[in-house]
């Protein structure tokens, strides 16, 4: 009787501990939905009052964009993904307005250095379409960046490239044809060694992204790192006997190609697995300070390149004031994105509640600039630029504190997939 008594108390209690559990659960909730939808309602009055709408096909507002940046060195223009068409639509015009109304006099790509210098020497003997591939890398191969070549080849903006990758084989053609008038056997190892390091470069990171462990291929890989290894140090060791009264112009185009030559070397000296990201970044910050600071230390700058880049490179730079740098990341809400490797384009429509592309998507725009370079102390209105939020890389979530990546973003509405030109198309 006593542990009968005993159990249906226990019951009781329990029972009277599930209701008051729920009911704290109940009030709890119900007190963090309120919560939530004022801090929502202040970050959508917040975005509605610091949005300016722009438009794909219209530059109008751009100018109030440009009121932003105006007083900058350097405007990153990033991306969220390589393959999504509006992005090199809206690029193009704001390069070109901020070329012809914003005194920007060079443009910055994230592509090779020797690739895009060589090309736009020789500009003039090439279509609109072989001065991109000869310059960019393939995912930017579309007929919205064929477009902006137009506007390059017959501008007085001056391009570079920053990348110490190379990023495309057919410039080979060009620096042939260029250190032909020097000496047709330099011309012809650099040709070869250029050759040799486009297949190890291709190799290697198929390497670095897989279980690419053959020793085969592995054996094959380190000899063709050693052999343009070798070529490149001799090359770099007798291009000086060509250098002798060289015009100012030559004198120019000898040193940007030995400095890709040298970082070509650092790369295969000192990259592996687990740095060459790091790498990269810290020569493609350093091939930036170098143009900025060296070649046009008078020109304001748009440099193009990966939401990433243009986040981690200005951490890096040693003689560039990072407040003369505004860094503008580009987001897409909904449409097709193009994915690398030839895998099929994804369809995305969705983004998580408290994400960057939803946030932003409140202000009513279909595509929106937002400003908050000058956010510095946090509120109600704005505290979501402070803390951790999910935003796109890709196709893919990711978390981030906006106001510690940019001072600026676009979100494009609706979007659709870059169709990449193939290589002999």
């Amino acid at each position: 009787m006593l542990i009968t008594n005993f159990i249906t108390l226990m019951k009781t209690k329990y029972i009277l501990f599930l209701f008051l559990t729920s009911c704290l659960v109940f009030f709890w909730n119900t007190k963090s939905e309120a919560q939530l939808k004022k801090i929502n309602d202040d970050w959508d009055s917040f975005v509605k009052e610091y949005s300016i709408e722009i438009q794909l096909n219209d530059t109008t507002n751009l100018k109030k964009v440009l009121q932003f940046v105006n007083n900058k060195k350097i405007v990153f223009l990033g991306e969220n993904s390589h393959f999504v068409n509006e992005f090199s639509i809206i690029k193009r015009n704001l390069i070109k307005y901020f070329h012809k109304n914003g005194g920007v006099n060079l443009l910055l790509f994230e592509a090779g250095l020797w690739d895009v210098y060589i090309s736009f020497y020789f500009k003039d003997s090439l279509d609109s379409k072989n001065l991109m591939k000869n310059s960019l890398h393939q995912v930017w191969w579309n007929d919205e960046n064929i477009s902006l070549m137009d506007y390059l080849k017959n501008s007085d903006i001056k391009v570079m490239g920053f990348d110490c990758n190379p990023s495309s084989p057919f410039s080979r053609g060009l620096t042939k044809k260029y250190f032909e008038k020097f000496s047709p056997q330099l011309s012809s190892i650099i040709n070869t060694t250029d050759s040799l390091y486009f297949i190890y470069q291709y190799f290697n990171s198929l390497k670095n992204m897989s279980n690419f462990t053959s020793k085969k291929r592995l054996e094959k890989i380190d000899s063709l790192k050693n052999i343009s290894s070798q070529n490149y140090k001799i090359i770099l060791e007798n291009i000086g006997n060509y250098r002798i009264n060289q015009s100012k112009e030559d004198s120019l185009t000898f040193s940007i190609f030995c400095r890709s030559v040298s970082d070509k070397l650092f790369l295969m000296e000192h990259s592996n697995k687990k740095n060459a990201g790091k790498l990269r970044e810290n020569l493609m910050a350093s091939n930036i300070e170098y143009i900025i600071n060296n070649i046009f230390p008078n020109e304001k700058a748009i440099a193009w390149a990966h939401n990433y880049h243009i986040v981690e490179m200005p951490k890096l730079f040693k003689n560039i004031d990072n407040n003369s740098v505004y860094k503008l990341g580009l987001y897409y809400y909904s449409g097709e994105v193009g994915l690398m490797f030839s895998q099929k384009n994804k369809f995305i429509n969705k983004h998580r509640k408290k994400s960057i592309e939803n946030i932003i998507f409140h202000s009513g725009f279909r595509n929106t600039f937002i400003d908050f370079s000058n956010q510095k102390n946090r509120n109600n209105s704005n505290e979501w630029l402070f803390r951790k939020i999910s935003s796109r890389v890709g196709v893919y979530n990711t978390k981030i504190i906006p106001n510690k990546k940019y001072d600026g973003i676009i979100l494009i509405d609706k979007v659709s997939a870059s169709q990449i030109i193939k290589f002999y198309e």
